[in-house]
């Protein structure tokens, strides 16, 4: 078997962390502004409704409408309301505010 390398002094574990922080960030969609409406209880309620029930709930970023039949992890759909294509499930909508919580 081949010896294996040390890696050099100035790579840590932390700058690899970092590195792969910055390459996923890089691809993952821009975060979009929530509707005023949209706080963490309603999201919330949401995801528990449909949890424990046949709900599939999601909501408009851009007006806050409540949007019936969209997938946990719907991302674009159209709005019934508005028109636009802002509305995102539920729980999708959970690991979007999550993904900005500051862990450090």
């Amino acid at each position: 078997m081949p010896r294996q390398r040390p890696l050099h002094a100035k790579i840590t574990t932390d700058r690899i962390l970092e590195a792969f922080d910055i390459v996923t960030l890089a691809k993952m969609p821009r975060q979009r502004p929530l509707h005023a409406s949209l706080t963490t209880d309603r999201i919330l309620e949401a995801v528990e409704s449909e949890m424990s029930g046949t709900e599939n709930p999601g909501f408009c970023l851009k007006c806050g409408a409540d949007a019936d039949g969209c997938k946990p992890d719907a991302r674009n759909y159209q709005c019934e309301e508005c028109g636009s294509r802002s509305v995102f499930g539920a729980a999708e909508l959970l690991l979007m505010l999550l993904s900005t919580v500051d862990t450090r």
